[in-house]
């Protein structure tokens, strides 16, 4: 491998519960009975001359760190990879399941090797990549449940401090 070259894998793998589990984030907790959307957990490996490193995204609302803490720890195990390589975080969906809760077991001992899968999956998909960065003002379109920045539009909700509108993304291309 050219000691600069950058390979990237990306991996997909749907987490989407069973209905009937309890939903946490809708302000009552419920059990679910639709599904309207599926849930996800998204894998990026990026290996480097000297380094493998993993950003992992899961479609979940909240998830005690010993959760993450124990797949860094199989992952080492299955990878050769150190716990430190693999960055874990969540979009804190409110449409996902309280995986805190006894009732969610058997859905949370699968989420663990689906989450696993994803990386295990990225970490095999490795090819030649090249980054690109770009950013972007989205005020326009911003709209949170509390206030909407368009003009005219009257709360008693007051945001505090300075809001930053601005997203910088950034894109992984094959070479």
């Amino acid at each position: 491998m050219n000691p600069k070259q950058l390979l990237a894998g990306t991996a997909i793998v749907d987490i989407t519960p069973p209905l009937s589990n309890l939903i946490y984030g809708d302000f009552i907790s419920h059990y679910s009975q639709t599904n309207h959307e599926k849930l996800y957990s998204k894998a990026l490996a990026l290996k480097g001359s000297e380094e493998t490193v993993v950003l992992v995204l899961v479609d979940i609302c909240y998830v005690q760190d010993l959760f993450f803490r124990s797949i860094r720890k199989d992952l080492e195990q299955k990878t050769g990879l150190p716990e430190k390589n693999f960055l874990f975080c969540y979009t804190h969906t409110h449409s996902a399941d309280l995986l805190h809760n006894a009732s969610n077991l058997p859905y949370l001992r699968k989420l663990f090797v689906l989450i696993i899968d994803s990386v295990i999956s990225a970490l095999g998909k490795l090819v030649p990549a090249k980054i690109s960065f770009g950013s972007a003002d989205v005020s326009k379109y911003f709209v949170c449940n509390k206030c909407l920045t368009q003009k005219g539009y009257e709360t008693n909700y007051t945001v505090k401090g300075k809001s930053d509108f601005s997203i910088t993304t950034f894109m992984m291309r094959k070479t």
